[in-house]
């Protein structure tokens, strides 16, 4: 089943849905063919208002969640506990950050790079592990100008 979700800074988790249902909330989760999307209306209105809301979402299939505290399964070839370091060393992901101040897309954090698809996403809390993933589409100019 589709899933969207973001981070929700008033409670400090994920908080994700399928799409056309209830919001859930999570530690962790992770997407298999994920999409980055950022609905442009939403982040022009956060520039406008310098007030950030809910516009951006990795979207998914999703295959597991959870606590930080519980271990993961064997996706892919991973089979450990599920932490930001442990993702960082992992050869085969690369970190993923969007700041709606900064740029139009969700961007590989290392060079920022647009990046709109993935095989599979794990969302750990704020952070973002693409696997598998696709840049295309890329600008020039990767960072918007902020008036």
């Amino acid at each position: 089943m589709r899933y969207e979700a973001y981070y929700n800074l008033h409670k400090q988790c994920l908080s994700a849905r399928p799409i056309g249902g209830r919001v859930q909330h999570y530690q962790f989760l992770c997407l298999s063919e994920a999409q980055f999307a950022v609905q442009p209306a939403g982040r022009q209105r956060v520039l406008q208002e310098q007030k950030k809301n809910v516009h951006a979402f990795v979207r998914g299939d999703l295959v597991t969640w959870g606590d930080h505290r519980v271990r993961a399964h064997s996706y892919d070839g991973v089979d450990s506990a599920v932490s930001v370091d442990f993702f960082r060393k992992h050869d085969g992901y690369q970190e993923i950050t969007y700041n709606p101040y900064q740029y139009e897309s969700f961007v590989l954090k290392h060079d920022e790079s647009p990046i709109y698809q993935a095989h599979h996403a794990w969302v750990i809390g704020k952070h973002i592990f693409a696997y598998k993933y696709d840049t295309f589409g890329i600008k020039e100019d990767r960072r918007s100008t902020v008036a």
